[in-house]
């Protein structure tokens, strides 16, 4: 390939398009797939991140990208077991380091392919975790709708709560809001293959939401 020339504008260096293209699995617009990083290193597709950077480094670096690489592993593997209970002989096969041979990457391949046969499981396990999530989210937006309807109505726009009862209100609001951010992304990144199911499952029940605010409103309207 030639020589990688540097732009004006942020002194990158560059390849033309055509040459990068041509290293795609395919010629045509039916048969174009272009190989990304995970296609060298399948394990990097158990551990997406679409705002990542790839830093192209000269050989000399090779031993300070291969001493970071192993750090990179020793921080995200555990979180498979811990949190995924990916078996640890499992996860003891994956490799973040490019393969030598296309032996060693059918390799890397099959040994992802081991881990993702085990996500029917975890999606499983995961769903339930979201049902309890979704319905007890739905029932804290009943009462803090019906905490502001009543404030509105009932109170003249004063707040009906204790200062720190509405403190703590406050509080579970935005750990909610952190964490359906936090699931809803980890919850993405755990459904590589389609098994005919919502993926990812809701985080809220609007049914249920609905068949508690009637209730809810009637009993403290009732105690006002």
């Amino acid at each position: 390939m030639p020589k990688p020339k540097r732009t004006p504008n942020d002194g990158g260096r560059y390849l033309p398009r055509g040459l990068l293209s041509d290293w795609a699995a395919g010629t045509t617009a039916e048969t174009y797939r272009p190989f990304g990083p995970g296609f060298a290193i399948p394990a990097l597709e158990l551990f997406p991140s679409p705002g990542m950077n790839y830093e192209i480094l000269p050989d000399a670096e090779a031993d300070r990208v291969r001493a970071r690489r192993a750090r990179l592993r020793d921080a995200l593997l555990p979180l498979g077991w811990m949190h995924l209970g990916i078996p640890a002989e499992d996860l003891g096969a994956l490799s973040f380091d490019p393969p030598n041979t296309i032996r060693e990457r059918d390799e890397a391949r099959h040994a992802v392919e081991r881990i993702w046969s085990r996500s029917d499981d975890v999606r499983e396990s995961l769903r339930a975790v979201a049902a309890q999530f979704a319905s007890k989210t739905a029932e804290f937006r009943v009462l803090t709708d019906v905490l502001e309807t009543l404030q509105r109505e009932a109170f003249g726009g004063e707040d009906p709560l204790d200062p720190d009862i509405r403190a703590l209100v406050e509080q579970t609001r935005e750990t909610a809001r952190w964490a359906e951010e936090l699931w809803a992304v980890f919850l993405d990144d755990l459904a590589p293959h389609d098994d005919g199911e919502p993926w990812p499952p809701a985080l809220d029940d609007g049914a249920y939401y609905a068949e508690l605010r009637p209730r809810y409103e009637e009993r403290l309207r009732a105690g006002v």
